[in-house]
């Protein structure tokens, strides 16, 4: 079979048009492979009906196909047989191409500002983006703005020690402030960083075109489990979390370790989450979590292991510095889950215990 010809004459990203003459008559299809909704306009010659291939509907009888294509959507259409694509435009959401900038140049900034030994490396990729930018090849941009060596240079790491840090003991926290109950407490004096607004620039809307809004975090005075403060996490519909935790200290490869923390919800509910372990090469790790949310307190305990070597890195003790909890989705939906959460620890539990 004779495959599908991709339309390259104009710039589509983050669009795919293609096109396949067919017994039945021409066939072409548009996917969009990002997150936001794109107006699709394709110029057919010689002008004839079209046909919407999942809905039968008969559609521009001109040779002028318009229509929205979702975020992760594919439309097909057949028009009638000798058809040829004459010309092709999208266009992106305003909004989404400016923070596509805005994004490349905070990463500028960040490249001016860094002594690093893979400083060459960054600006490579400061380079690629820009240049996929001004080619309006929005997807490729951003897929490098979303990789890990863009989160490396935003948020640099330290540099690798030349011996191994000390062993945690069994049983020590490694968030001594998870408690909040620090005097006048706050998000930072407590280790924590919400970075739900910062997130929302890769994420925008969701599949139906709905915006997507930052989750609300703070501390509540009074209550937590025994009257102390605790964290108020209220993520409404459509609404997206991504809270990091910062580490006091380091933890080690080889090791297990315990991440526990008591929960209380006023609405009860499963609610999907991820959690992220950030390590200093800018490797990362996901774990899917399923929170099931209750109006009493009750304890969640997750289990992981840090692994000696990351595979194809250099024989250097492997670190680990942030765990970030971010909301999980399901086919582009995100779960409305408000929650108090409270006496959060991380403790070193033992060498490979899976083993």
């Amino acid at each position: 079979e004779k495959p599908f010809t991709a339309w390259t004459r104009t710039a589509t990203e983050p669009a795919a048009v293609r096109e396949y003459e067919g017994q039945a008559g021409h066939y072409l299809y548009a996917v969009n492979a990002m997150y936001c909704p794109l107006e699709v306009a394709i110029r057919l010659a010689p002008s004839g009906p079209v046909t919407d291939l999942s809905t039968d509907e008969k559609m521009a009888p001109d040779g002028a196909l318009s229509f929205t294509l979702k975020p992760y959507e594919l439309r097909s259409f057949l028009a009638a047989p000798g058809t040829s694509i004459a010309d092709v435009r999208v266009t992106v959401p305003e909004e989404v191409v400016a923070n596509l900038q805005q994004r490349s140049a905070a990463l500028g900034k960040a490249l001016a500002a860094a002594a690093n030994p893979d400083r060459g490396e960054f600006a490579k990729l400061v380079a690629e983006i820009q240049a996929h930018l001004a080619a309006k090849r929005y997807y490729q941009a951003w897929r490098l703005l979303e990789s890990e060596r863009a989160d490396r240079l935003l948020s640099p790491a330290p540099g690798e020690p030349t011996a191994a840090p000390p062993v945690p003991q069994v049983g020590q926290n490694l968030l001594p402030q998870g408690s909040f109950d620090l005097p006048e407490a706050t998000l930072a004096t407590c280790g924590i960083a919400s970075r739900s607004e910062n997130a929302l620039a890769g994420l925008n809307k969701n599949r139906k075109g709905d915006p997507i809004v930052a989750a609300r975090v703070e501390i509540v005075p009074g209550a937590g489990r025994n009257g102390s403060s605790c964290l108020l996490v209220d993520s409404p519909q459509n609404g997206y979390l991504s809270l990091v935790m910062k580490l006091d200290q380091e933890v080690v490869p080889g090791q297990d370790y315990a991440l526990r923390f008591w929960v209380r919800s006023d609405r009860p509910r499963t609610a999907p989450f991820v959690l992220s372990a950030d390590h200093s090469s800018g490797k990362r790790w996901n774990y899917r979590l399923s929170l099931d949310l209750d109006d009493q307190w009750q304890q969640c305990q997750f289990v992981f292991t840090i692994p000696q070597r990351f595979p194809g890195e250099p024989q250097t003790p492997s670190r680990l510095y942030n765990l970030t909890l971010r909301s999980g989705g399901e086919r582009g939906a995100f779960f409305p889950a408000t929650f108090l959460l409270d006496d959060l620890t991380l403790t070193c539990v033992g060498r490979d215990l899976a083993d």
